[in-house]
This record gives structure tokens, sequence and C-alpha cells, in this order.
């Protein structure tokens, strides 16, 4: 299976590839995961990824959306 690159923006400049986001427990273990486009914001994947887990939730602050 191949998957075009596309085009994203960070902090330090624009790249090419896949972002991978993970989210863990208190215990350091995997609780899910996402892989997103380049291009796809991460605030917008977090709010998928912590749907329907009841947690506290700490990020920094590339996170903060309204």
């Amino acid at each position: 299976m191949q998957q075009s690159l596309s085009r994203g923006k960070s902090s330090i400049g624009w790249f090419y590839g896949c972002k991978l986001l993970i989210a863990m427990n208190q215990l350091g273990e995997i609780a899910c995961s996402a892989l997103s486009n380049g291009h796809v914001a991460d605030i917008k994947m977090v709010e998928h990824l912590v749907d329907g887990l009841e947690a506290k939730l700490y990020a920094d602050r590339c996170y903060i959306s309204q």
C-alpha cells in the first residue's frame, strides 16, 4: 500500500511525511495512538485521540486551543 506524502508545517518549518500521536496512562503504557498526514493539525488529532477517555490530560503548550 502506497500513501502519498503531504506537506505539513511545524514550529520549525515545513516537512513532508506523517505524524504519530500517542496517549499514555500513568504507568507509561500506551492507551491509544493515531497516525496522521503531515498537514493535519495536532490539536485536531488529539481531540479524536482522547475522545471517550476519562482522565486528566497533560501536554505541552502547542495543544492549547479554544
